[in-house]
């Protein structure tokens, strides 16, 4: 009998676009970032920072550094608006082992 044993990881990075430049907002001093495509990953963005999650509290964490450094700007209808598009991504790993 082969009994699988499955261990997930969760890791997760968050950017902004602002001005039609990619910012990693985790990193910001890695200053713009360049968008990229290849045939073993798609679209992605080079050199973003992504961090390994042991729990929910750890992802929380993510998401509050990354709001904290997003671009802001004022205009009549909203004294802090963002002024940017922010992407949170999620990565759930799954890793197999068979043994038998």
């Amino acid at each position: 009998m082969i009994k699988r044993e499955e261990q997930f990881y969760v890791k997760a990075s968050f950017m902004e676009i602002y001005n039609e430049q990619v910012r990693d907002i985790l990193n910001p001093s890695s200053g713009i970032l360049h968008t990229r495509w290849n045939v073993k990953n798609g679209f992605f963005v080079e050199d973003l920072m992504v961090v390994e999650c042991s729990n929910v509290n750890d992802l929380v964490a993510v998401l509050h550094e990354g709001m904290k450094n997003r671009r802001t700007g004022s205009h009549e209808l909203n004294k802090d608006s963002s002024r940017s598009h922010s992407i949170l991504t999620v990565y759930l790993i799954s890793e197999t082992e068979s043994n038998g």
